[in-house]
């Protein structure tokens, strides 16, 4: 009978392993590797050098061990945070919703042992803003969302982590974290569908629409295909001047009878009651901290997009980029999309799952018919 050969399990590379060949204290190695400490950019590449030269790697049990500890203690301070103000608009209602991602972002700030300080780039020549952040020794950036469409960020954070909130910025550059839109919008559709609603209309400001990267009209299309043809509806994009944007808003209304109407908050309800028109229910996205009385005087869904959770993301994500020592854009930027809530009365809606709403209707989703090879009418879209 053969006896197995007792096999003997390699020896784990530790930071004292890495400490020896660098020549450096074991605490020094461990705020090197994690991109955290006051050192000389020499002395980072050496111990890094040699724990590559190694093979070391973390321990994740270790790792998880230490998170555990570390949660049940109070945060200690490790510096400042930039809230970096791009947009030049001062429209009251994105001043409301900065204040509110700002009071969201601050308080998760301060919760990790940050200090979220805002800074604007209004008025400031090229480099000078850079310069300001380098002299207050901040390393990360948390960009809120804007309001104007088109805007990238247009300055070198080549020595900065940066993370983006929402989708609004045009630069892919950066780590980013946003609400899940498209699929937001395809699951009120599907909520509303299946609350018996066929005439269900869209209507949005056409630079929120740009913001979005078009992500809210494209679920709003893409989900239509899967419905009778005389169920559909044109999307209505607006200008966003009052006098403009109501005549739209009528003309497209009379033309398309809609039994539910999804868009903006604050606003459609008085089109409707100004108009003389029937009194239907109104879903919307947003902040259920803003209140939309209006809106939910008339019985329709909030799509909550959540955005507490999403500014405590972006700060986790950015505080892993700098324990990580990770500055500067990259070829793989990360996108975390975080879904919705619907809500009604102030209570959640359970869903059914994504797809079921089409497999229950005998078809295909995304197709309006049996065959997925037949051709399709496409959406229309207002002016």
């Amino acid at each position: 009978m053969d006896v197995p050969e007792k096999t003997t399990r390699a020896r784990r590379v530790t930071l004292r392993d890495v400490a020896i060949l660098a020549g450096a204290h074991v605490g020094t190695v461990l705020k090197a590797l994690a991109g955290a400490g006051a050192m000389t950019e020499a002395t980072r590449a050496r111990i890094r050098a040699a724990a590559e030269k190694l093979g070391y790697t973390p321990d994740p049990m270790l790792r998880a061990l230490a998170n555990y500890r570390n949660a049940l203690r109070e945060e200690s301070f490790h510096g400042t945070l930039a809230w970096l103000l791009l947009d030049q608009d001062r429209d009251p209602i994105t001043a409301r919703t900065l204040a509110a991602l700002w009071a969201d972002a601050e308080a998760a700030a301060r919760k990790m042992g940050y200090r979220l300080e805002a800074f604007r780039r209004e008025g400031l020549p090229p480099g000078r803003l850079e310069a300001i952040l380098r002299a207050r020794g901040i390393a990360g950036l948390l960009i809120p969302p804007l309001r104007l469409p088109g805007q990238s960020l247009e300055m070198d954070f080549a020595e900065f982590a940066v993370v983006a909130i929402g989708s609004s910025i045009m630069d892919s550059r950066p780590h980013r974290v946003q609400p899940q839109q498209y699929l937001n919008m395809r699951r009120l559709l599907q909520a509303l569908r299946e609350r018996g609603y066929r005439r269900i209309g869209f209507c949005l400001h056409r630079r929120l629409d740009e913001r979005t990267q078009s992500a809210y009209s494209a679920g709003f299309w893409i989900e239509q295909r899967a419905w009778p043809p005389a169920e559909r509806s044109p999307l209505a994009l607006l200008r966003e001047d009052a006098a403009g944007g109501e005549a739209a808003f009528r003309k497209w209304f009379k033309a398309h009878c809609p039994d539910h109407l999804i868009g903006i908050p604050g606003i459609l309800s008085g089109w409707c009651d100004a108009a003389g028109f029937p009194r239907i229910p109104i879903s919307f996205f947003g902040d259920p901290r803003f209140g939309y009385l209006p809106e939910q005087q008339r019985g329709g869904i909030l799509m909550d997009e959540q955005w507490p959770i999403i500014c405590a993301r972006a700060l986790r994500m950015l505080d892993d980029q700098i324990r990580h020592g990770e500055r500067g854009p990259t070829t793989t930027p990360m996108i975390l999309e975080i879904p919705g809530a619907l809500t009604r009365g102030g209570r959640r809606i359970v869903e059914r799952g994504m797809w079921d709403v089409g497999k229950s209707a005998g078809r295909r989703p995304g197709f309006a018919g049996a065959t997925p090879g037949q051709a399709v009418r496409p959406i229309g879209i207002d002016a």
